[in-house]
Order: C-alpha cells, then structure tokens, then sequence
C-alpha cells in the first residue's frame, strides 16, 4: 500500500509541474519568454530547454543565438599557462573581470600541445563567445559556456613543412570570424609549405617556401583560396577579427610590406590594410592589433613612455584617429602592448603584455592600474571535468569573452 501511494504522489507532482509549466507558457507570450531567456546566463537556459516544447522551440531556434549574445555582458577569458607536467598538457579557461574576488573555470579539457605552451604563440583565436585552441597540427573549436568541444578536420596546411624553416618559430597562423552575408563562422589558415623544383637532370632538384591562406566554414571541410597571400603572416599570431575581416600583422622579415595582411570572410578575397601614420613608422612585431567595440585598435609604445592607441572604424579603408596616448609610468614589456577588451560596464580598456601583468585604463579618470595576473585566485570549484591545480605559472592569455549558445558545429545565425 506504501508503494502504491509512494507512486501516486510521484505521479501527481508530476502532473502538478506539467500543468504549472503548461500555465507559465501559456500567460507568457513566446516573445516575452525569448526576451526573458536571452538575458540569462548560458547554464540556466540550457536547463529551461526542459520546461516545455515552446520553450525548447524558442532556445533551438538560430536566431535566439544571436539575440542572447547581444545581451551578456563582456569579461575576459584567462588561459593560465604552466610548465608542470601535469597541467601543461591541458588547457583551463578561467573568466574574470577587474573587481571580481575571483576566476571561475567555465572549461577545462585535456589538449596536449606539440610543444610546451609558448607566451610568444598566440593559441587562442575567438569570435562571439567560440574560442578556437590549436596545439600544433590539431585545431580545437570550444564553447566554454555550454562545455562543448570539437576537433577540425586535418588539412595538408596544418603540416609543418619537413625542412628548416628560414626563422625561428611556427609555419602557420589562424584566426576565426563571422562571414556576415551567410551567417556562418569561418576558420582561416594562413601557413607556409615547400615547393619542390625539378632541375634539367631529373635526380636533382631543390626546394623552396611558398605560401597559402585555406578557409574552413564550420561543419564543412577546409579548401585553398585561388590567391596566394601578397606577403606573408607572422606565424603563431592569431588574425584580430573585425566587421566580417581576419587581419594578420606581416612578417616583415623576408622584406618590408604595405600593411596589414587582411581576408573577407564574405567574398574569401585577399586585401592589405594600410597601417596608421605613426612616426616612426610602425614595427608590426611588436604591435598590438585588437577590436574594441566594433572599431579596429593598433596600439604601439612611443617615445617617451607613451602607449599610443590608433582607432578605426573602417578596416577596408581605414581613416586613423589616435585616440588614446597614455603615458605610463613603468614601462610595459618592452615593445608589446596589446588591447584586449573594452568592457561594458565602465569602458574600462584592459590590456596585457603576453606575460604575468595586466593594465586596466579608464578613460574618464585617466587612471592606469596594474593586475598580476598569478596573484588572482583562479577558482575550479565543483566543474565537472575538473582541472589540475596549476602550481607553477609560466605566463598568461587573456582574450575578450561573451558567454554564447552559438553550437561548436554551427547553423547560420542572425545577430542583431
């Protein structure tokens, strides 16, 4: 008789929630609960998939994506970079904001790179709250919200060419976007092979580097754009993406170049972005490239311990405005300043130096702050994967970072 009543209350509570759901969706309009939903974070809203068919409907839907994007509110996303053998054959991601008593993981994965982790690399590319991690030849697609991963097909470009090259470091140079006119994200690679040549006596012959750009659209294959780069990347360095455009600084090593090496993800074309008018002229190596709310940021440090920040809203046809020339007290590490973000809440412009420190500058007070980045308490709590307790740091990443739905394997979306 217990279990009997035992089953009957069970099926009446129920019953009960069903018909409490059924209500709820029925007194809220469809537009109202959207309006509701896409300002929540990412883990309550994966859970209210499970209300009702209408609410499901509405999270599922492609264009929903796109509006909660538009309503979360920016952090920063911390990679802390280790040299124990533990932790440095995984990748945890961290978010924070300036004020925050601490960083919470939102991801962590085992992801072995090819090397140890290097401050001059940048591995993480991003676009609209999908981080992009490559390890070598593996390029890896995450959403750190909704705790998804994927890993990209392989391409003959993720192949190191087997010869030495001319200069130290990578062949290859990634970066992620939105192509505006599809809706789709897009995965671009910028990397050097070799090129063999025959000589008259067909059992000699001799090599040579040249170079590609292959652009991914995500759930499809990578393909080899017609064009050859007029000038080639710096290696390692993540493309900046900027109103529908990947731009990479030039490796200017193998001669001098117009400026910034740029590709539409709308039309797959290749362009040059002309650099400020900065006296002297600028050494792209040690240049920071960053999108600040919209507009495209090449920050630099001048004489006199002047950070210079150049703006543009165009990166088509750029028209420069110097807007910031901070003057800083120490210097930052010599010849790499690099925005970040602007936040939201007191446009607060967070930069950092590829290493252990972080400057926040507020505009309105002029007020430049320092940030040891070891010094935050980088918090695992009860994260389902888990993560190693990171006990030595080598360096840090710091990039932008909006909590997203936007699938790992994506379907076009509409973003307000």
């Amino acid at each position: 008789m217990g279990d009997l009543l035992c089953g009957s209350s069970k099926r009446l509570r129920r019953r009960s929630r069903w018909a409490d759901e059924a209500t709820l969706s029925a007194c809220l309009p469809q537009e109202m609960v959207a309006e509701i939903l896409a300002r929540l974070p990412v883990k309550p809203v994966l859970r209210f998939r499970s209300v009702c068919k209408a609410w499901r409907s509405t999270i599922d839907d492609p264009s929903f994506a796109g509006a909660h994007l538009q309503h979360q509110p920016s952090s920063l996303l911390i990679f802390p970079c280790s040299e124990d053998d533990d932790s440095s054959r995984s990748i945890s991601l961290y978010r924070w904001a300036p004020g925050m008593p601490a960083a919470s993981l939102v991801h962590a994965a085992d992801m072995p790179p090819e090397h140890y982790w290097d401050p001059d690399h940048h591995v993480l590319a991003h676009c609209d709250g999908l981080v992009l991690v490559h390890t070598g030849a593996k390029v890896h697609l995450l959403n750190p919200a909704a705790r998804q991963v994927a890993t990209l097909p392989w391409s003959p470009g993720s192949e190191r060419p087997q010869a030495d090259l001319p200069f130290r470091g990578g062949h290859q140079a990634l970066g992620l976007g939105r192509d505006p006119r599809s809706g789709t994200y897009k995965v671009a690679r910028f990397f050097y092979r070799l090129l063999y040549y025959h000589h008259d006596d067909a059992s000699r012959y001799s090599y040579g580097l040249t170079t590609g750009m292959e652009v991914l659209t995500l759930g499809g294959c990578w393909r080899e754009i017609a064009a050859q780069p007029p000038f080639p990347a710096i290696p390692d360095r993540t493309a900046t993406y900027v109103k529908g455009s990947l731009l990479w600084p030039p490796d200017e090593r193998r001669g001098e170049a117009p400026g910034f090496l740029r590709l539409s993800l709308e039309d797959e074309a290749l362009g040059v972005t002309p650099p400020p008018p900065c006296e002297p002229r600028l050494d792209y190596a040690t240049t920071g490239l960053a999108e600040l709310r919209g507009e495209l940021c090449v920050a630099r440090m001048a004489a006199g311990r002047v950070l210079e920040m150049w703006m543009t809203d165009d990166a088509v046809r750029p028209r420069w405005e110097r807007r910031y020339a901070i003057q800083v007290v120490d210097p930052l590490r010599p010849g790499r300043p690099r925005p970040v973000a602007l936040l939201d809440h007191d446009a607060t412009i967070v930069m950092h130096d590829i290493g252990w420190m972080a400057y926040a500058y507020h505009p309105q007070t002029r007020g430049f702050q320092e940030i040891r980045l070891e010094t935050i308490d980088y918090n695992r709590g009860d994260h389902p994967s888990g993560a190693p307790a990171i006990r030595c740091f080598s360096h840090f990443v710091l990039i932008p970072y909006r909590e997203s739905l936007l699938p790992v394997v994506h379907k076009p979306s509409s973003l307000i």
